[in-house]
């Protein structure tokens, strides 16, 4: 089993910003790159969906009136209303319902922890249990995500394995990690030893788990080159980009 981290707005959304968020969220869980990939009756973990769109989204989505979702044991999936009334929203044929491309795109960057913009004033964190499988390949060049801005798309499975990996201990100072999620998991940021900016890759050999000061430490301060080839000699899997 691996762990991968989710996120949501701490603020409940609304109108056109709530639907582009639940089809992210559909699009997320099943593993979907577009919306038209997203499938009726594949399941979708109960927890990690209610996590995403939270019980009083679930509870209209699986009304009687709306019809979109149905339970099956630990997990929800799309009727086949829910998947028609999907593709309607997303491809411009719900009227004042649809989204666009671009806030399907902030609600996918959001999820991931890519996009933390003025609307968010904090992220939960969750983590979602799949199938295990070896040490991600990660990419030399991160794909981009354009919405109001260009970003470039993290892979979660990185950010999780890194996380895992690091099993509570900050990789730059050794300490443990300074709290605890509402989750009960050990609080540690993942820094990009070379930044995506800068051409570095999205892989485990150019990211790090650190506490949050010393990710500030790389960021800011005057003795962050000597921090980062501590780094290097330290952290065994560490390639040079």
């Amino acid at each position: 089993m691996k762990r991968v981290v989710i996120h949501r707005p701490a603020r409940e959304l609304k109108g056109k910003e709530l639907t582009a968020h639940t089809v992210a969220s559909f699009m997320v869980l099943q593993g979907a790159l577009t919306p038209n990939q997203v499938q009726p009756e594949a399941l979708m973990k109960a927890d990690a969906l209610k996590f995403l769109i939270r019980d009083s989204a679930i509870s209209h989505w699986t009304s009687r009136k709306n019809g979109w979702l149905e339970k099956s044991g630990d997990s929800y999936f799309l009727t086949e209303t829910g998947f028609r009334k999907t593709l309607d929203r997303a491809n411009g044929k719900a009227g004042a319902q649809s989204f666009d491309q671009i806030q399907l795109g902030q609600a996918l960057a959001r999820i991931k922890g890519d996009l933390k913009d003025y609307e968010l004033v904090e992220y939960a964190y969750f983590l979602l249990e799949v199938d295990a499988v070896a040490v991600p390949e990660g990419a030399s060049t991160p794909r981009q995500l354009m919405v109001t801005t260009t970003i470039r798309e993290r892979l979660a499975d990185v950010k999780a394995w890194v996380i895992d990996n690091a099993s509570g201990t900050c990789e730059g100072c050794n300490s443990p990690a300074p709290f605890r999620t509402d989750q009960g998991i050990p609080y540690l940021e993942v820094h990009h030893v070379v930044s995506l900016a800068d051409g570095g890759s999205d892989s485990v050999e150019n990211t790090v788990a650190l506490c949050p000061n010393c990710h500030r430490r790389l960021h800011l301060s005057a003795d962050r080159n000597d921090l980062l080839e501590a780094l290097y000699q330290s952290v065994a899997r560490l390639v040079r980009e």
